[in-house]
């Protein structure tokens, strides 16, 4: 009986004599990872894709109370959630809209356990707020503590994992098969032992977006808190990324009259505002794997055009003092598959994150 004795001691310790079974939003036994966002009432949103929470727990079951709110659009879908235990594969959870209660887990043996929840699908799908979250037959304890290098990683749908879990290209859109954790530098982030700050929104650009009714350019979103409201703001120096990774040109360049200078400077813009925040970071500027010289159009060239810009900018970083880099994403082969509108796949998406980690590692 000694040990179990002296586990319970150490969980209480731990703890500062908060509940053992239970824990708000705002608990120091969770630790968030990624851009989050408190409402007024200080219980924590999970808004952008890739954003998570870490728990760690003696066993039992956990669950936890959530909120889902959808975002307003003609969808209107919920959102859904990734669970992982002990870095096992994700277990999917749906949510509906309102306030339910979620099992998060099977019951779990005797023991530490750790166990990151993941939000899945993007801004405009819906937020998710943390109400508070339990365990029946076991007890909480403090979280892992968090990584010792951020990677702060800034794109559109390739980045937030769009249709990457879809079962051919045909789809346009199905919220089923979006996610984030399966996106390219979610997997990477993983396999470098780094916390992920994933800012990414499917159909925009730096200069122009996919829809040319919509103005917010990711410069613009990359500033709220919660992307799908305007007066959000975000707080920048939350955070001290040791890397930025940004693959913008896909949504610029997809539309007919594409202007490589008028991409250029954006881009160049939007690059400097980055170093004047994080200076000491270093930048992966990408060029994405949909980019193709002979399409929509034989001959267009906007795959060379977005390169060219794209390491003309770098190259202007470089004589600033800035470590920046290109990263030239290979492109899908068909014996690869695609997702969703033609959307890398997962077999895509994991050679894209092996290139950035190599990338990362050789200059660390």
């Amino acid at each position: 009986m000694f040990p179990r004795l002296a586990l319970f001691i150490v969980i209480t310790v731990l703890a500062g004599c908060r509940d053992p079974h239970r824990a708000d939003s705002d608990d120091p036994r969770i630790r968030y990872e990624g851009r989050i966002a408190p409402d007024a009432q200080g219980r924590v949103r999970l808004v952008w894709p890739g954003a998570a929470l870490h728990l760690r727990t003696t066993g039992g079951t956990l669950s936890a109370r959530l909120t889902d709110t959808p975002y307003e659009d003609s969808f209107r879908d919920c959102d859904r959630l990734g669970v992982s235990v002990n870095n096992g594969p994700l277990r999917i959870v749906p949510l509906r809209e309102g306030t339910h209660r979620y099992a998060l887990t099977d019951a779990l043996p005797a023991g530490l356990h750790t166990v990151r929840v993941v939000k899945l699908t993007e801004s405009e799908v819906g937020a998710v707020r943390i109400d508070g979250v339990s365990v029946e037959g076991g007890a909480l304890t403090q979280a892992t503590p968090r990584p010792t290098r951020t990677l702060l990683a800034i794109g559109d749908s390739i980045t937030a994992g769009y249709g990457v879990d879809a079962p051919d290209p045909r789809c346009e859109y199905d919220v089923t098969a979006n996610n984030a954790d399966r996106a390219w530098v979610s997997l990477a982030a993983r396999a470098l032992g780094d916390e992920l700050h994933l800012v990414a929104w499917s159909g925009r650009g730096v200069w122009r977006n996919y829809d040319p009714a919509i103005d917010e350019t990711l410069p613009t979103l990359f500033e709220r808190a919660v992307a799908t409201d305007a007066t959000s703001r975000e707080d920048l120096s939350r955070i001290t990324p040791d890397a930025v990774v940004l693959n913008v040109g896909t949504n610029d360049a997809a539309r007919p009259g594409f202007d490589r200078a008028r991409f250029e400077a954006s881009l160049d813009a939007f690059v400097r505002r980055l170093e004047g925040r994080y200076p000491r970071a270093r930048y992966v500027l990408a060029v994405g794997p949909m980019l193709n010289d002979n399409a929509p159009v034989t001959g267009s060239m906007l795959r060379t055009q977005v390169r060219d810009a794209t390491v003309a900018v770098a190259r202007r970083s470089a004589a600033r003092g800035v470590r920046a880099q290109v990263l030239e994403l290979p492109m899908a082969t068909p014996d690869e598959g695609w997702g969703c509108g033609y959307h890398p796949s997962a077999i895509t998406q994991a050679r894209m994150a092996a290139r950035l980690v190599a990338m990362l590692r050789a200059r660390w």
